[in-house]
């Protein structure tokens, strides 16, 4: 079992209790070291004013417009600042083994499943403290897709 933040309506964070799904061919399981919380899209959500709860996001016009809203509470695994450690791995995936520390985003969970060429690429070398990879990450997930959880 591991636990998930959920913002279960605004100004309202809460931590419950969710079952590990079993692992897949080319995936590694992480287990969560440090999670960084976004000032920005984190903290508008947790308040209640991300125009995703309010609004739906057009993608041909590129703008919030009135209608369905893109997002709705509760909002669970919000995060993108993640680093952890590898604690199983597929038979299959190379380039990472359980005991790596790797950065990425998974989002606030205690344990997260992710493909295991998204954890090879964030592996940090041996020494590295951990907490400095939290920074490296918004970075890194700019440009390099992974899970992300299908509430968000």
């Amino acid at each position: 079992m591991s636990v998930v933040v959920r913002f279960s309506g605004p100004r309202t964070a809460d931590v419950h209790t969710v079952a590990d799904p079993p692992l897949e061919p080319g995936q590694v399981r992480v287990q969560t070291i440090y999670s960084g919380i976004s000032a920005g899209t984190e903290l508008t959500a947790y308040r209640g004013s991300n125009p995703y709860l309010s609004k739906h996001w057009d993608q041909h016009n590129r703008m919030f417009v009135d209608g369905e809203s893109t997002l709705a509470y509760p909002v669970e695994g919000p995060g993108y600042e993640e680093v952890g450690r590898i604690a199983e791995a597929a038979d299959d995936v190379q380039g990472v083994s359980v005991g790596d520390i790797v950065f990425g985003t998974w989002g606030h969970r205690s344990s997260a499943l992710i493909s295991g060429e998204y954890a090879a690429a964030g592996v940090l070398p041996p020494g590295t403290d951990p907490i400095i990879a939290s920074s490296l990450t918004s970075e890194r997930s700019l440009s390099t897709p992974c899970w992300m959880p299908t509430s968000m």
